[in-house]
């Protein structure tokens, strides 16, 4: 049986398949796995008692029952609820925008796969790609291109901040001679590197946008203003040249699937058309939750204090495990100053990133190949084959054991 182009492109092997499948390992097939791997939040307890205090709500009201299962949401999500995400993002962020402005969706991958192909592939005569001005960069948009040959990759300036510290930031001179492009597309704090590109960049960013007449999509699933981890309080980013994608999973609801668009209101009304004849409707719960934690106020000490000290306490013990146990070998880290993860720079590793995944996969320990975030890149990059992210939102014993395990890996390797 033969299928389409559509299904070959999005059915190939991806490294976002790679990483859900490890998921799908960890919590249900082998309990022995030191998951250091994927992009799932921590349990945090504030969190997780709050969650149970709002179900119990929920079950104990006919009701919200119905109202939560037992209707459709339109496809830009509930009018009640978009008017509420609107004066919070006002107040909040001191964005001027309207319920015009915003649109719910079931979660952020599907919002930047209905944003990346408004923009990007053939556009009238013209085959326009998405420029990603940093990577590595979210592994998860690597395949969700309807066209070929979708994204234009810039690679970045290295920069050393001590011994076993560094940055990546945006070479604007490096990318001066882009063409064809119809949006430009990073994630802020980046995944996987941790890192937060500064309001100067952004600003030279929009800039070029606003010049090209093309969007600058700002993927905000671990930024502002929730879940919040971006640890140096650089704030949030939105203009009307800008498309800010917002996700509630990492408030500690991956499995709600809600994600939030602040946009013009004419490439909201673009996107929702889109959605509906995708998705049709909106899930509600993750909708309502969000409400929930609004209009109680309770997403405000959350955001501001309860997730990103429980995360910069991680940070802090990982990082400290690192330099512990691979004390005498060549690597540096990423300076962490947002979401979760630390992304760890092996220098003249003497395998490939990925052969090193699979030892430690062998040795029950999962961490992310980085090759996979440097997807689209026209020239070999030794520096793509000597990364990994690591993430530490696990219990500080799978941490100890399973840094302890990547370090005796690689001090057989060097």
């Amino acid at each position: 049986m033969k299928i389409s182009d559509f299904a070959e492109r999005l059915s190939q092997q991806a490294g976002i398949v790679n990483l859900m499948d490890d998921l799908g390992e960890a919590l249900a097939v082998n309990p022995e796995i030191l998951f250091l791997g994927g992009g799932n939040p921590a349990q945090i307890p504030e969190v997780s008692d709050l969650l149970q205090h709002y179900f119990k709500k929920i079950s104990a009201n006919t009701e919200s029952i119905q109202q939560y299962v037992g209707t459709y949401s339109a496809p830009q999500g509930h009018a009640e609820i978009l008017q509420v995400v609107a004066a919070y993002l006002r107040e909040q962020c001191k964005w001027q925008i309207k319920p015009e402005n915003v649109a719910l969706v079931n979660g952020s991958q599907l919002a930047q796969f209905i944003l990346l192909n408004m923009f990007a592939g053939k556009v009238g005569s013209e085959h326009r790609k998405v420029w990603l001005p940093l990577v590595p960069e979210y592994l998860g948009y690597a395949s969700q291109g309807l066209a070929p040959d979708m994204f234009l990759p810039s690679v970045p300036n290295v920069s050393a901040i001590d011994e076993h510290f560094f940055k990546y930031q945006i070479d604007f001179d490096g990318s001066a001679n882009i063409e064809k492009i119809g949006a430009i597309c990073l994630s802020r704090p980046t995944n996987p590197s941790g890192n937060v590109v500064s309001l100067d960049e952004l600003d030279t960013l929009s800039s070029i946008a606003k010049e090209r007449n093309i969007p600058l999509i700002i993927d905000s699933a671990y930024g502002l203003p929730f879940p919040g981890l971006i640890y140096d309080k650089q704030p949030a980013y939105w203009n009307d040249d800008s498309i800010v994608v917002l996700s509630t999973s990492k408030l500690g609801l991956p499995g709600l699937r809600c994600a939030i668009v602040v946009a013009k209101e004419e490439i909201v009304q673009k996107f929702v058309q889109i959605n509906a004849v995708i998705n049709l409707s909106n899930a509600n719960i993750g909708q309502f939750m969000i409400k929930e934690l609004i209009l109680s106020h309770k997403i405000d000490a959350l955001c501001s204090d309860i997730i990103p000290r429980f995360y910069l306490q991680k940070r802090d013990f990982c990082v400290a495990l690192i330099q512990a146990r691979l004390a005498g070998l060549p690597y540096r880290i990423h300076v962490a100053q947002g979401a979760f993860f630390l992304w760890l720079w092996l220098e003249g590793l003497p395998i490939t990133s990925r052969e090193l995944y699979s030892r430690l996969k062998k040795r029950n320990v999962l961490v992310v190949d980085g090759s996979h975030f440097f997807f689209g890149l026209e020239k070999s990059w030794k520096h793509a084959n000597e990364c990994v992210r690591i993430s530490y939102c696990q219990q500080s014993s799978v941490l100890e054991r399973g840094i302890e395990i990547i370090s005796e890996e690689l001090k057989k390797l060097y």
